[in-house]
């Protein structure tokens, strides 16, 4: 009974897995494509995640992720950016720059 339990706890593990690479990496590739879009440059090609809660959408649980980036704009200069996830859907990017904040809602 222990081995089917362990067994179940290792299979919920690897699928929890699964789902945080493939949010992550469409996280990766929406900030990269929007940040293209409004002519700034998305550093170094990383995101890092700030925090994960499970919140209903659309009446079924989902997990929320919120990511963090760099981006740059023609200066030079390091700005940071957050990025929000919500059962698998890019929901809002928000760009902070040096005088204001940009948010972009992308699905709600």
């Amino acid at each position: 009974m222990q081995e089917l339990l362990l067994l179940t706890l290792i299979a919920f593990i690897f699928l929890f897995w699964l789902n945080q690479a493939a949010a992550r990496d469409k996280v990766r590739q929406t900030a990269r494509h929007v940040t293209l879009q409004k002519n700034l440059v998305f550093l170094d090609d990383s995101i890092m995640m700030r925090s994960i809660r499970v919140k209903t959408r659309l009446g079924k649980l989902a997990f929320f992720r919120t990511f963090s980036f760099e981006f740059s704009d023609t200066e030079a200069q390091r700005m940071h950016g957050m990025i929000t996830c919500h059962g698998g859907i890019v929901t809002e990017i928000q760009y902070f720059h040096t005088d204001h904040i940009e948010n972009v809602t992308l699905h709600s």
